[in-house]
């Protein structure tokens, strides 16, 4: 706080003396002293006041005590779409107009009572745009005491990001500066004292001139070049600059502004036009490449031709745009990937079924049985690729609960990585805390990560898996919020990734292996995205690669899993089977046949609430309803729920949908369902939730499998 007291001190103070200057060339001008070169030489010194300001991007007026304009820049000019002509000598409210006057009235009160005030508002440009800027309005006293007016700056909002910082770095060299320039002058005022008083007056005012300009420059969060457009010699640099490209400013005063420039084709003798390049690379001190945008203007300064080039480092934007984009990739794949899953799984559900039913008509040991049992395996194949399908899609949501990230990762490891040759190293700590996560999903994460390796280092070598808990107090607001994470870390030996592959790897279908599909890394990088987590890779050629990964910790502990016995159960009951697929009612029907049920089928929401009513008015009323919650045309699975309570308050029913995610099935009692499958379920899952339901047992919420 004091340093930017001190710095509104400084910047009121040379106010106060570029307006002296100006007085006193009015007096001049007007006669009151004497010595036509040293009015030459005050005329001369505004006309460059003017020009190095007009050449800033910072909107500055000066307005007196009776609220006329006397002095602005040509920005003020442009922003406002008015003429000097038209400011000059103008009343304020007659300029701004009475609406924005009545806005800015208080303040302008408030500067002329001698306050420094500070306001935002919102200020419409001429060519139609409106921005959000901050007014610094700085009282000026005369020398005789009492405000003569108000200096009135105006600054963008968003062209500051690191106005601060270059604020204190400004104060720490203009001190230096200043107390330099300072024993210059008394020096020279010993060696003139001879010279009349008007000349020494002239030499201060040139001094407090080149000071105005210093304290505008500097305070852009911009880096600031002066360059003499004809060598491309860098005249001067402000604060902003020096910190962006690490150089010193005695460093950059003896480059050229090719110098900066990261293309080597490039040459050094650089023109205006080449300056102005919209978007190009420059390079830093420590080598470092990096996106600019440069903005610059030319002008005659002190006799030659110069340029003031702003450069601003878009390395974040650019960073941000490309988030966006993969976001978008992931988003539209999802969308595919969605509708295929749920297609997919709707023809497993009847495969699956079929195949489970045709196991339990012959006997283990028989031909057709151990067919059946590779058929088995197969489908399940097919549905773990439907579960990867579903991950880039929002019905793979992850279903998340306390975690066990040691559980996961050992057993993970200990198949993927068994091959012989690989040590596996676990860094693993006891009080490591549970993650929120889909304990599949994850699963899944790992894996991919553990083949990968095993890929890399096909002669063996070291796996380090290490793990760590963190709080993250700082946030970025494309990836992670403030709170508690578990920090993963995997690192291999393999051969590493190239400088020119790494930005890509997690992009689907990207692969640099001869068979592979590209969907590895791209099914880890939406897994861990959709639980809100991160993860990050560094590989160097000929060392190895390691991934990173951050995971939202639990507040809960891990619960110990407990194990499904695998077993179809028999019952008895009348169920009603509502889908749109007919392969899947087909199936279906003959699967709780086989169990002991009867059963009735309906295709959509109206006809179950039908058939329901004319059931119950018959006295044969339905023990359960298995409802499809995606029927794709009239009243779906969630509605007819809802109005099936309202003709009957006891209705049971058991929900059943194409993604085990589904937000109904992760809290389907919330939804008015007793009980919940997900597509494809197997024959003891079904039989399992039909007695669950009908009997009334134990109806705890658990994770459809």
């Amino acid at each position: 706080m004091r340093n930017m007291q001190d710095e509104e001190k400084s910047r009121a103070q040379l106010l106060f003396e570029v307006e002296r200057l100006r007085r006193r060339i009015a007096r001049l001008e007007s006669g009151e002293a004497q010595g036509g070169t040293t009015k030459e030489a005050l005329r001369e010194s505004e006309r460059k006041l003017q020009q190095l300001t007009d050449a800033l991007p910072t909107i500055i007026s000066y307005v007196d005590a009776d609220q006329y304009y006397r002095f602005n820049n040509l920005a003020y000019e442009e922003w406002f779409g008015l003429s000097r002509n038209d400011l000059l000598g103008k009343p304020l409210r007659e300029v701004l107009g009475d609406a924005a006057y009545e806005e800015v009235r208080a303040y302008v009160e408030a500067a002329l009572s001698g306050k420094t005030v500070t306001h935002e508002r919102t200020v419409d440009f001429k060519d139609g745009s409106r921005r959000y800027i901050q007014a610094v309005y700085v009282p000026h006293s005369g020398l005789e005491g009492g405000i003569k007016g108000f200096f009135a700056l105006g600054v963008d909002l968003t062209e500051r990001k690191w106005a601060e910082e270059a604020l204190r770095e400004a104060q720490r060299e203009l001190e230096n500066r200043v107390e330099e320039r300072t024993e210059e002058l008394v020096r020279t005022n010993e060696r003139l004292r001879q010279e009349i008083l008007d000349r020494r007056r002239a030499e201060q005012a040139l001094l407090e001139s080149e000071e105005k300009y210093r304290q505008l420059f500097e305070m852009e969060s911009d880096a600031i070049f002066l360059i003499d457009s004809r060598q491309g010699r860098i005249l001067e640099v402000n604060a902003s600059g020096i910190a962006l490209y690490g150089y010193s400013r005695k460093e950059l005063r003896k480059m050229r502004y090719g110098d900066l420039l990261a293309e080597d084709h490039v040459a050094r003798e650089i023109q205006l036009e080449q300056i102005s390049m919209s978007r190009v690379y420059h390079r830093k001190k420590d080598g470092v490449r990096f996106p600019v945008e440069v903005a610059a203007r030319s002008f005659t300064w002190c006799g030659i031709e110069v340029s003031v080039a702003a450069v601003r480092d878009i390395s974040e934007r650019l960073k941000a745009e490309e988030e966006r984009l993969t976001a978008g990739r992931f988003e539209a794949m999802g969308i595919l990937a969605g509708g295929i899953a749920h297609d997919l799984n709707n023809i497993l559900t009847a495969i699956l079924g079929n195949i489970d039913l045709a196991k339990m008509l012959s006997k283990p040991g028989e031909m057709v049985f151990r067919k059946l049992e590779k058929a088995e395996k197969a489908a399940l194949r097919a549905r773990s690729l439907s579960e990867r399908f579903l991950t880039y899609a929002k019905g793979g949501e992850p279903m998340k609960k306390p975690t066990s990230i040691p559980l996961i990762v050992e057993d993970t490891a200990g198949i993927a990585l068994s091959r012989a040759g690989l040590e596996l190293d676990f860094r693993l700590p006891g009080d490591l805390w549970a993650v929120e996560a889909d304990e599949g999903q994850i699963h899944q994460v790992f894996s991919n990560i553990f083949i990968n390796a095993a890929q890399a280092m096909p002669e063996g070598g070291l796996v380090r898996i290490e793990a760590q808990n963190i709080l993250q107090d700082k946030t970025s607001e494309m990836i992670l919020k403030r709170g508690k994470y578990v920090r993963i870390t995997i690192a291999d030996q393999g051969p590493g990734i190239r400088k020119e592959d790494l930005p890509r790897i997690f992009d689907p279908y990207f692969t640099t292996k001869p068979m592979g599909t590209g969907l590895g890394l791209a099914t880890v990088y939406s897994i861990i995205r959709r639980h809100e987590g991160s993860i990050s890779v560094q590989s160097v050629i000929g060392t190895g690669t390691t991934f990173e990964i951050l995971l939202p910790a639990s507040d809960q502990p891990a619960p110990k899993k407990a194990l499904q016995p695998r077993k179809a159960n028999r019952g008895k009951g009348s169920v009603l089977v509502v889908d749109d697929e007919r392969i899947i009612r087909e199936v279906v029907g003959e699967i709780l046949s086989y169990l002991g049920y009867e059963v009735s089928f309906a295709t959509d929401g109206a006809q179950a609430i039908d058939l329901y009513c004319r059931a119950a008015e018959s006295g044969t009323p339905f023990d359960v309803i298995l409802m499809d919650l995606n029927l794709p045309s009239g009243i779906n699975g969630k509605e007819a729920v809802s109005r099936l309570h309202s003709i009957d308050p006891h209705v049971k029913v058991i929900a059943a949908a194409g993604y085990a995610s589904d937000p109904i099935l992760m809290d389907f009692k919330k939804h008015g369902f007793l009980g919940a499958v997900s597509k494809p379920y197997r024959i003891e899952q079904l039989s399992r939730e039909l007695l669950k339901v009908i009997i009334g047992g134990d109806a705890e919420e658990s994770p459809p499998e």
